[in-house]
């Protein structure tokens, strides 16, 4: 008995390409869809940023899996799966998110990353181009050694990485440049006042969401001359360490949460004797251990 060729018909696989930093569409990148090395369309994304391929497969019940792969000379190659099953797509529409060149050489992989991005110029046009590096080798010098030493879960410790290509010019985009850096916590600010010390103010992104776009700290005397002596608000540094327990709060693990609010707590009257207690920490705190007491309660 001769063998039927499979049947096939018209799939179309469409969607949107998206700067993964500011959710700007992607205007004529190149999309590629493929199984295995074989191209099966090429498209360009519209002014829009949106694509639409056309292409004959086969109607086979059996699921087949496809990639979309999507280059643009200015970012990094983005990809996304698509699942054809009968001929037809598992989404009505994917969205591709590209990071741009000078974000996607700051990822790390680093699990408890903290990025610190660009710091604008003040008015007086003084260049602080160095700040975030200033800023990134201080916080490394004084937070993470000390944090080694507290009792912390999943060995938590912190990574500081200067992100000078992370210039957000929304501060409703914060959190997207968190989300595509893979930061924990992503920091960017501006300079208020120049001179021999600088007056800074600190922007905090979570990739959860839950820092708002005008959380800010305003950071006085700072001296980048040395990042050893960089002594920074206590409400910087404690934006940072409740940004750790938000991953922990997402999954239920609020036990884990009140330990890193201990340890904040230790750490910051280390690091700012005198100053009391940021309310973000004492908040986060009651917040968890109410949650962890509940739990003990079920049944």
């Amino acid at each position: 008995m001769l063998a039927t060729a499979s049947a096939v018909a018209e799939t179309i696989v469409k969607g949107r390409v998206i700067d993964a930093s500011t959710d700007a569409p992607v205007i004529g990148a190149e999309v590629e869809l493929l199984r295995a090395a074989e191209v099966l369309a090429v498209g360009d994304s519209d002014n829009s940023g949106r694509f639409l391929l056309s292409f004959a497969f086969e109607t086979t019940p059996e699921q087949r899996a496809l990639r979309l792969r999507v280059k643009r000379t200015d970012y990094a190659t983005g990809s996304a799966k698509v699942i054809v099953t009968a001929g037809r797509p598992d989404r009505d529409a994917y969205d591709v998110t590209m990071l741009p060149d000078a974000l996607a050489r700051c990822v790390s992989g680093d699990p408890y990353l903290v990025t610190v991005g660009r710091f604008f110029d003040p008015p007086s046009g003084a260049n602080v181009v160095q700040l975030s590096g200033y800023l990134a080798r201080a916080l490394s010098l004084h937070l993470a050694p000390e944090l080694q030493k507290k009792h912390l879960p999943d060995g938590l410790q912190l990574t500081f990485v200067e992100c000078t290509g992370a210039s957000p010019h929304s501060l409703a985009h914060l959190a997207n440049y968190a989300r595509a850096l893979g930061a924990q916590v992503f920091i960017a600010g501006d300079v208020i006042e120049t001179g021999a010390r600088y007056t800074v103010r600190t922007y905090f992104g979570d990739p959860y969401g839950v820092f708002g776009p005008d959380t800010s700290v305003v950071n006085r005397d700072v001296d980048i001359a040395d990042p050893a002596a960089v002594a920074l608000d206590a409400d910087t540094y404690a934006h940072m360490l409740v940004a750790l327990t938000h991953r922990y709060v997402e999954n239920g693990r609020h036990a884990e949460c009140v330990d890193i609010c201990v340890a904040a707590e230790q750490l910051i009257q280390e690091l700012s004797p005198g100053q009391p207690t940021p309310k973000i920490i004492s908040d986060q705190r009651e917040f968890c251990a109410a949650r962890t007491e509940n739990a003990r309660l079920l049944p």
